[in-house]
């Protein structure tokens, strides 16, 4: 369960620009005090604009040392979604963390990378795994019903109310003995389709 930390005038002078837009008109968008709020398309928009700039796939690669002609084995896989890892700021079904997960299958191996960024900071996190085939147990699917308890403003004043609430957030894990690598995806047909040609090229791999 992640703490939203009320942001006070100090902390926002250490933002940049468009991070105090987001910080004041969206998430924390003081209803009837003469602020413009900042709409659920528009935040998509900057978050869309900030995943595009980052040609995450080209990076993968690049971290992981390996060429495309590589890994056709099948098509790479992306995950995406947004994240409720440690503190964060939430509005409905939207985060201030965005995650890309990218996963690459050569004839022997599974190449894994993992980005996390945040629209209200500028901190970042960064993961990469290789998986050989046989060790891996199993590709799964889960969603897992996370308590938060958000920051809410209070009038047009400083003071913030905690709010309680619940939602559900899906996961795709590639388990090994002993570990299992976590990440979000957005749980739909489309996604449901590919995890299970995974896991089909799973099955034939450990039985070749």
């Amino acid at each position: 369960m992640a703490q939203i930390t009320a942001v006070n005038e100090t902390i926002l002078q250490t933002k940049t620009k468009e991070q105090r837009k987001i910080i004041t008109e969206f998430f924390l968008f003081k209803s009837g005090c003469g602020n413009r709020e900042m709409t659920e398309n528009e935040y998509l928009s900057l978050v869309k604009n900030k995943y595009d700039s980052l040609k995450l796939k080209e990076k993968a690669l690049q971290k992981l040392g390996i060429d495309e002609s590589q890994v056709q084995e099948i098509e790479p896989v992306e995950f995406v979604g947004f994240s409720y890892e440690d503190d964060y700021f939430a509005k409905g079904n939207l985060t201030s963390k965005y995650e890309s997960t990218w996963i690459f299958f050569s004839d022997t191996q599974i190449y894994v990378y993992s980005y996390l960024f945040d629209m209200t900071s500028n901190s970042t996190k960064e993961r990469t795994e290789e998986y050989f085939y046989k060790d891996v147990t199993s590709f799964s699917s889960s969603t897992k019903s996370l308590e938060i308890i958000t920051s809410q403003p209070s009038g047009c004043g400083s003071s913030m109310n905690s709010v309680k609430g619940s939602i559900d957030m899906a996961y795709f894990s590639i388990v090994v003995p002993g570990d299992k690598f976590n990440c979000t995806m957005q749980s739909n047909d489309t996604t449901e389709k590919i995890i299970q040609g995974m896991k089909q090229k799973l099955r034939e791999k450990k039985n070749s």
